[in-house]
């Protein structure tokens, strides 16, 4: 997602995170204006389907190689990220939904 720095008000982080939980991801829950999604496959393979899709995400983070780090955008950006995320970066063996501590 590309332009000016945006602030996820609550309701927009809740929303998201509604809207990751409907699609059995998890995440680690975060204070800041980012999160930690489990890719639920290599970090590295999801990124390059966001980019793929016009949508950066950072991977390669060493003791998390099946994470992707997402800002939270504006509702627009997040619908759209949303949208791409699909059946290649939903977890295949989900079973437990929601954060991770």
């Amino acid at each position: 997602m590309s332009g000016r720095a945006h602030c996820a008000t609550p309701t927009q982080r809740q929303e998201f995170f509604n809207q990751a939980n409907a699609r059995m991801l998890r995440w680690v829950d975060s204070h800041t204006n980012f999160i930690l999604l489990n890719a639920g496959r290599s970090g590295n393979d999801a990124a390059e389907h966001f980019r793929k899709n016009n949508i950066r995400v950072m991977s390669g983070i060493p003791s998390m190689k099946d994470y992707v780090r997402v800002s939270l955008g504006t509702p627009e950006q997040m619908k759209e990220f949303l949208a791409r995320l699909g059946p290649h970066a939903c977890p295949l063996n989900a079973h437990v939904s929601g954060k991770e501590n």
